[in-house]
């Protein structure tokens, strides 16, 4: 019984190491296990999956294929073990492939740091470009050979350098291991295809978009404002566009401030916690959720926490996603508070880089009390100032560029007596996460207010109301003689 009991106690504790093994990898997820497993809060998700979930066939991440692993590789399904144990311990240093939409052998060719002994390349391109190259919506790019001649001019080079801002490069992607790249040199081989930008103050995809045709579409911007574009006077970012850091940090003029954050993933909600208490403390938040459950769970992580502003959660219906919720469930902030953030629990699970844009935009909106004094600062300023956003996440940006909702934002705007949409359509943020002045959108609020315009969304991932109202309310607060402000920082 003493031997029983004692091996036991050693599968126990076998377990709960490689529980913690998993949990400190790139390949673990907890939020999206907790989805496909649908398990509460009070299971401890990595160990959930090391206890039964692989056996269950269960994906720890959009990263890691179980069912994959196991059919491909006979000596782990012969061996009965833990397929992302065996790729963390062995699979990953022998080449493996953890995923049917990574091509082990075509990353390594571009990307020769990854061919190294013992090197992840999986997870080498999870770092980089936060997803696999083989999906669609995550494509790895290498620089074509047209565009490698820069290296032989030493002035090229010198000027294109002295453009790049290494540490805001890096600063945008802190989960990448930069001792394996020189950041400069990953831009310009890599970085500008993917529409990352070489600085704070130099849009890659404006700039390609404005000036490069269509034949030149892989050509590097940074590469062609050097050689032609300063010259010829373009600019390297929209006219809209601002550096935060240069705005200096006040008081915010005695505007008074709410921030809204819709819940509806509220597995994800810590993650907002740490952003609250960069809030000034005259602040007001409010939470929304579509479950009592989840209004409890939140509102007593909140009580737990030691924050400065005073904060409130309500029960809504699971209508509109994020939108009806702020701008029809909480009408009342409208009329309350001069400035009103919005944030959201955003999962987006059709894309594999959903987690590393939702943590951009926490980062981006409340990495820091001076992010949120400056963007106040800048509201303080100047009373047109309609909206204050981040600018888009790079892996958005080329999806912005194609508009789906035409139709639906035209009827909107015609039925409103509203100027129709401009020709740009990337003009707005993306996810709708940003700050507003009341002022700029209360009358779109009261236009709403029923809420009869939010249609049920059956998992559509665009094309609904809601999908429309983001770009609609950029529209609208333009069409009120207000103006949007877009920032880097």
């Amino acid at each position: 019984m003493f031997r029983h009991w004692s091996s036991a106690r050693r599968r126990a504790a076998a377990l709960r190491r490689e529980g913690a093994e998993i949990a400190r990898s790139i390949y673990f997820d907890e939020a999206f296990y907790r989805i496909a497993a649908n398990i509460d809060a009070s299971v401890n998700a990595a160990e959930h999956y090391c206890r039964v979930g692989w056996r269950a066939g269960l994906n720890p991440s959009p990263y890691f294929d179980t069912r994959h692993y196991r059919a491909r590789y006979r000596d782990v399904s012969t061996a009965d073990t833990n397929p992302l144990i065996h790729y963390l311990r062995h699979g990953a240093a022998e080449k493996r492939q953890p995923s049917p939409n990574f091509d082990v052998p075509a990353f390594t060719a571009s990307h020769p740091e990854a061919e190294e002994p013992g090197v992840d390349a999986a997870a080498v391109c999870l770092r980089l470009y936060g997803g696999y190259p083989n999906n669609p919506l995550s494509r790895a790019f290498t620089a074509p050979p047209s565009q490698a001649a820069w290296r032989s001019d030493p002035a090229v080079v010198a000027q294109c350098r002295a453009l790049f801002d290494e540490a805001f490069y890096v600063s945008l992607n802190e989960e990448a291991n930069w001792d394996a790249f020189d950041p400069f040199e990953h831009y310009m081989e890599h970085g500008y295809g993917e529409n990352r930008d070489p600085a704070p103050d130099f849009d890659t995809h404006f700039y390609r978009r404005r000036y490069l045709r269509e034949a030149q579409e892989n050509d590097n911007p940074l590469l062609h404002y050097v050689k032609f574009g300063r010259e010829a006077g373009h600019a390297t970012c929209p006219p809209h566009h601002v550096v935060l850091d240069e705005i200096e940090a006040g008081d915010g003029g005695g505007l008074s401030l709410c921030l809204h954050i819709h819940c509806y993933y509220p597995e994800l909600f810590p993650e907002f916690l740490p952003g609250l208490r960069h809030l000034p403390p005259s602040a007001h938040v409010v939470v929304t959720a579509v479950t009592e459950a989840d209004a409890v769970y939140v509102a007593n992580l909140l009580r737990r926490e030691t924050l400065g502003p005073s904060h409130e959660v309500r029960v809504v219906a699971n209508i509109g996603r994020d939108l009806k919720p702020f701008l029809v469930d909480c009408a009342d902030i409208w009329s309350r508070f001069d400035i009103v953030g919005h944030l959201h629990t955003k999962l987006s699970p059709h894309i594999d880089w959903g987690t590393a844009w939702r943590r951009y935009l926490l980062d981006s909106l409340l990495g820091d009390a001076s992010l949120v004094a400056r963007a106040m600062s800048a509201f303080a300023a100047d009373d047109q100032i309609g909206a204050i956003y981040p600018t888009n996440y790079f892996r958005i940006k080329e999806f912005t560029a194609v508009e789906q909702n035409a139709r639906v934002i035209d009827t909107f705007l015609e039925a409103h007596g509203l100027a129709r949409r401009r020709s740009d359509p990337q003009d707005f943020p993306a996810g709708s996460m940003a700050w507003y002045r009341t002022s700029a959108l209360r009358p779109l609020a009261a236009i709403l207010r029923d809420g009869d315009a939010f249609e049920e969304e059956a998992g559509r991932i665009d094309g609904t109301f809601a999908h429309a109202l983001e770009r609609i309310i950029g529209l609208f607060i333009a069409a009120n003689g207000y103006r949007s402000l877009r920032y880097a920082t």
